[in-house]
């Protein structure tokens, strides 16, 4: 970065050097600054209102039906000027946007437009291929390491919809904002970035060729400073880059992380738990033949058996030599059932392994 710093200070000596050398006609072109238009669209209708210059002092305005060729070609006519083609902005309705206030931290102010534009359909209920969008940062606050950023987002066919009316001009807007936002009139800028480039007056891309020649005369004195410089952009081009797969990839991490937690969350319960059939299963084969069960309940608190046997004193001890079973006791006296002659008993127990599941 101080390479970098070093560079453009050289660079901004040498220029304006240079620019005390150019002929007072061109240096008055350099200083000229454009008339500003903005155009707003209203129903079948656009108004049209010219600013001068920097004073920013509306000078005229102009209502052109869209039905209208003749007021079409009159406006054609009113924006050009033999010397100085002024800034076409275009007014987007503020009813047409989504704006949002979102926190980030301080650190990613450098990558804040790739980061928006990879969490647009997280912050927005549109994808990213489907709007425009620009941000202001209304506050960098270092003492809670935050950064305030208000978003403005457009749906793309709303935007193409209000460029395509401007089709009859000969001027291409060079920016597409929305009245106040970021408080500065060039705050929001809804135009792609390959637009913006195509858009620029004709007047003052001859002013800019006659600059460029200038600028490499400067460059060709620093060609090794200007290549190192050209190798930092890249380089930090293709660290925001691998920047942004990063978090593509800790995403799908994340993603894969919970999708396990919930698949061991549910094979730790299974394995936990004892199911219903085995548990039968054992009580059939350890319950001798003497012995028949009138109501069996299973449930979280346990095993609860009621019957009769011959021998009801010896299942207290047959439980207990299983792997099912523990805490084996009478619930209640046993009793004798005069009619057959067996022993009536109520026997309650813990499974070993926790709650019990069907299965």
């Amino acid at each position: 970065m101080r390479i970098k710093q070093h560079g453009r200070d050289v660079l901004n000596w040498w220029l304006k050097g240079w620019l005390l050398l150019l002929p007072g006609r061109w240096l008055d072109k350099l200083r000229h600054v454009p008339d500003r238009v903005t155009v707003e669209r209203q129903k079948q209708s656009l108004v049209f209102r010219r600013y001068e210059g920097a004073a920013e002092d509306l000078r005229e305005q102009r209502t052109v039906s869209l039905d209208d060729e003749q007021e079409k070609a009159a406006v054609n006519r009113w924006l050009n000027h033999p010397e100085h083609e002024p800034d076409l902005v275009l007014l987007v309705p503020h009813d047409a946007l989504l704006e949002k206030r979102l926190t980030y931290p301080l650190s990613s102010e450098q990558d804040l437009r790739a980061i928006l534009g990879f969490e647009m359909d997280k912050q927005t209920p549109f994808s990213n291929d489907k709007v425009y969008f620009d941000y202001v940062i209304t506050d960098r606050d270092a003492a809670s390491d935050t950064l305030h950023v208000t978003l403005y987002v457009v749906l793309r066919d709303v935007l193409q919809a209000h460029r395509d009316a401007l089709r009859f001009l000969d001027l291409r807007p060079v920016v597409a904002t929305t009245p106040g936002a970021g408080g500065t009139p060039d705050a929001v800028n809804f135009i792609p970035a390959a637009d913006k480039k195509a858009n620029g007056p004709a007047g003052r891309r001859l002013t800019s060729l006659a600059l460029v020649t200038l600028v490499l005369c400067c460059l060709s004195l620093y060609l090794p400073l200007l290549r190192h410089e050209t190798t930092l952009e890249r380089l930090e081009q293709q660290v925001a880059h691998s920047r942004l797969q990063a978090m593509e990839t800790q995403a799908l991490i994340d993603k894969k992380t919970a999708i396990l937690q919930r698949r061991d969350f549910l094979s730790n319960q299974y394995d936990r738990h004892t199911p219903v059939v085995l548990l039968l299963q054992d009580l059939t084969r350890r319950l001798p033949d003497n012995t028949w069960i009138s109501r069996l309940t299973i449930n979280d608190d346990g095993i609860q058996i009621h019957g009769e046997s011959a021998a009801a004193a010896a299942l207290i001890e047959l439980m207990e030599e299983s792997d099912y079973f523990e805490q084996a006791r009478f619930r209640s006296p046993v009793t004798k059932n005069n009619a057959t002659g067996n022993d009536q008993f109520h026997i309650s127990a813990t499974v070993s392994n926790g709650v019990i599941h069907e299965g």
